[in-house]
């Protein structure tokens, strides 16, 4: 499987046939809000967390 080939290689863009595939890393921060409504919300980057996800991606040819 492609996908399986790029995060062998560690490539996040590759083309074939023209297909243009992306299997990219995403981080995105959220806020706890049950803590947060806990705490002053001065506290809020205190109680904020850090996730991770890969989103794949297909682009057919022009």
């Amino acid at each position: 499987m492609c996908r399986d080939h790029m995060i062998e290689e560690k490539l996040e863009a590759l083309e074939l046939d023209g297909y243009q595939l992306e299997y990219k890393l995403i981080i995105t921060n959220s806020v706890d809000v049950k803590a947060l409504k806990k705490a002053m919300p001065e506290l809020c980057e205190r109680f904020s967390r850090v996730a991770e996800s890969r989103r794949f991606t297909v682009t057919l040819p022009v």
